[in-house]
């Protein structure tokens, strides 16, 4: 679940896009927002993906299952 991610990692390929990142990680996540590190990149895995996101969750017990 999105509650549970800790940490994000997002690779962008134009920084000038980083006020839309923003926006986005508000419409998806509450506070206490997950850590992050945004990364300006020179291309993804497809020519024309802008963003690709790396997410690290945190279970315990019962949940995790």
């Amino acid at each position: 679940r999105l509650e549970d991610v800790v940490k994000v990692t997002i690779f962008v390929t134009d920084m000038g896009h980083f006020d839309d990142v923003v926006a986005l990680r508000r419409k998806y996540f509450t506070a206490p927002y997950p850590a992050d590190t945004i990364a300006e990149i020179k291309g993804l895995y497809d020519p024309a993906a802008m963003i690709e996101i790396e997410a690290i969750a945190a279970v315990s017990g019962a949940e995790g299952r």
